[in-house]
């Protein structure tokens, strides 16, 4: 379990202007993992979107009114008219 800023594959991969972190791209950088309720958590979970999907990258959100022990899911809008 690592966030996107310390994986070197995501780090490389966001290099090459070819695929954007949809969290950062909305300047939503909250944390979808906490292993206790005390826990300030860490961004481990993540979308990620080629140039074309980021187009058209409406919303992003991390879903934490889903109980899902420890992992709070994320989730995107895109909007297909505007990559179509």
């Amino acid at each position: 379990n690592v966030t996107p800023e310390r994986s070197c594959a995501i780090q490389a991969a966001i290099a090459t202007r070819m695929w954007v972190d949809a969290g950062p791209f909305h300047g939503d950088v909250r944390p979808t993992c906490r292993v206790s309720v005390r826990d300030e958590g860490t961004r481990i979970d993540a979308i990620l979107c080629n140039a074309v999907a980021s187009a058209g990258l409406a919303a992003y959100d991390v879903r934490s009114d889903i109980n899902i022990p420890t992992h709070d899911p994320v989730q995107i809008d895109l909007s297909i008219g505007v990559v179509a």
